[in-house]
């Protein structure tokens, strides 16, 4: 299993790289994406059927930047 850096949650990652990532179930991760991009926490960008989530604020992603 791939270790988890605080540098990973700040880029652009598609949901079968976040599931890997956090150990989970494709299916939940989604949920879990969906429900942040809901929240105006993630935003998406799609490319073809891959969608890509980033951390939509600036200070949350300063933040994660900082633990790196």
């Amino acid at each position: 299993f791939p270790t988890r850096r605080s540098s990973d949650l700040v880029e652009e990652l598609c949901v079968c790289d976040i599931a890997c990532l956090l150990d989970l179930s494709m299916a939940s991760a989604s949920h879990h994406l969906r429900k942040l991009a809901n929240g105006n926490i993630l935003d998406t960008r799609r490319e073809g059927k891959i969608i890509y989530y980033f951390i939509k604020d600036e200070e949350i992603r300063d933040f994660f930047n900082q633990l790196g």
